[in-house]
């Protein structure tokens, strides 16, 4: 049975500030309406969905300028070519490569500054991975592109952020996470196979703005209504690679298993999820200091998604006033930049180097406009992410001064998931590369030597 914490909270709850480094240029305002009430209207094609009461009103806004981001999108492909496995490398990436002149596995991630208290995997993580696996497996084997290949750089996520939930709940959250970062390497091109029977569709899901667009709103749909539309605007094999099947699949856990207005919300942030990674990769920002930077990921992440799944995995839902106070608002702010902030070390040598997509991550904007080193750059990263893990606890001080073991539960979900990220991105094989500069993250092979 679903626990809806009670509602009493005024006089449990203060709203004012409590000591902590919420001042710094780190931890800048996270205005709640801004970023998700903004979107609330009705998203074009969903306009009859009523199996959660209220989603009429999703996010047509945000949404309705998928269309403007689109522009330019095809481009972006053509300008990724890169064999990541294979580490055949361009010019203009080369070029990239010397003028960061660095030392390959010169920097040991241990040694930046951050440091954090352990996490805890779940309990039955080999399990939940192996049924995971062999899910995504039998959805991507067929298509011969090559993405079978990539299943276990992302299988694991969840057994890390979530260890807590139910099995259940975890293959639920684990489906969706899968088809999402099966997503990304369609997106990136990664380990394309031109003999495949499915080259055509790929080409036509990244050059076809139309197609693209139909895609994203198909898929909120069934993420929406766990069923897919009657009809569709795209070929069959398109619509394969759109896996609106699996969608579903993962779709009828979280409307059986959650409440109607989690939904709601977990949809609204879904909409913005996905806006965001289309203009992640389309659109060409830049960014004049690293607090600038900071404060467009702080309401541009893309994560309260995630956010709302700590509600999920532990099947107890908080109403509104919770989530709206001040305390809460600043931890749920403190796990996201966290999350987006240490991905972008993680992320780096691929991201800025071999695929050029240098104006989204935090370490390129402190290169830039402050003139670090990469070394510098990092520290300075890893100082922000300790900012924020010191004011998370900070907060989960005040909480626990609340004498509410329902909200206290909620809060120590939220902490599983903001430790969970980087021992994970440790443990995962998708950042790992023949070339990069932290030790960490060279193969086992060459690896040893740095670490010695």
């Amino acid at each position: 049975m679903s626990l809806v914490v009670e509602t009493s909270l005024p006089a449990l709850i203060p709203n004012s500030k409590s000591p902590s480094s919420d001042t710094t240029i780190y931890n800048v305002a996270f205005n709640r309406s801004e970023s998700v009430n903004s979107a609330v209207s009705v998203v074009p094609g969903l306009e009859s969905v009523s199996s959660v009461p209220g989603l009429e009103s999703v996010c047509s806004e945000s949404f309705e300028s998928v269309d403007d981001s689109i522009t330019g999108y095809s481009s972006y492909n053509n300008e990724c070519e890169i064999n990541v496995t294979e580490q055949l490398l361009s010019d203009d990436v080369n070029e990239r490569y010397r003028a960061m002149q660095y030392a390959t596995g010169g920097i040991q991630l241990s040694s930046i500054g951050f440091a954090q208290p352990p996490c805890r995997i779940h309990p039955r993580e080999a399990k939940l991975n192996a049924e995971l696996r062999q899910w995504t497996y039998d959805i991507v084997a067929p298509w011969r592109l090559g993405l079978e290949n990539q299943i276990d750089e992302y299988n694991t996520m969840c057994t890390y952020l979530f260890p807590d939930a139910s099995d259940e709940r975890l293959l639920v959250m684990g489906k969706l996470a899968n088809v999402q970062f099966v997503h990304d390497d369609l997106i990136d091109g990664r380990l394309m196979n031109d003999s495949s029977d499915y080259m055509g569709a790929v080409q036509t899901l990244l050059a076809d703005h139309n197609v693209l667009k139909a895609g994203v709103k198909d898929i909120l749909y069934v993420l929406n209504t766990g069923k897919k539309p009657e009809s569709v605007s795209y070929s069959p094999d398109v619509a394969e690679l759109l896996m609106l099947d699996y969608y579903a699949e993962a779709a009828e856990g979280f409307l059986r298993l959650s409440n109607a207005d989690w939904m709601k919300r977990f949809m609204q942030h879904m909409v913005l999820f996905y806006k965001n990674q289309i203009d992640s990769v389309t659109k060409k920002m830049r960014f004049n200091s690293c607090a600038e930077f900071v404060e467009y990921r702080t309401v541009n992440s893309g994560l309260m998604h995630m956010v709302d799944l700590v509600e999920f995995s532990l099947d107890t839902y908080m109403p509104q006033e919770v989530l709206d106070n001040e305390v809460i608002r600043s931890m749920q702010r403190n796990l996201m930049l966290i999350g987006c902030l240490s991905n972008d070390i993680f992320s780096f040598e691929k991201e800025t180097l071999r695929d050029g997509k240098e104006q989204h991550n935090l370490v390129h904007v402190a290169m830039t406009t402050e003139g670090l080193s990469l070394r510098q750059a990092v520290e300075k990263t890893a100082g922000i992410l300790t900012d924020n893990l010191n004011n998370f606890y900070e907060k989960m001080e005040v909480v626990k001064t609340w004498n509410r073991p329902d909200i206290l539960r909620y809060c120590v979900g939220l902490e599983a998931e903001t430790l969970g990220g980087w021992p994970w991105q440790l443990s995962t094989c998708r950042y790992l590369s023949e070339l990069s500069p932290f030790a960490e993250l060279l193969p086992k092979h060459k690896r040893a030597r740095f670490l010695a």
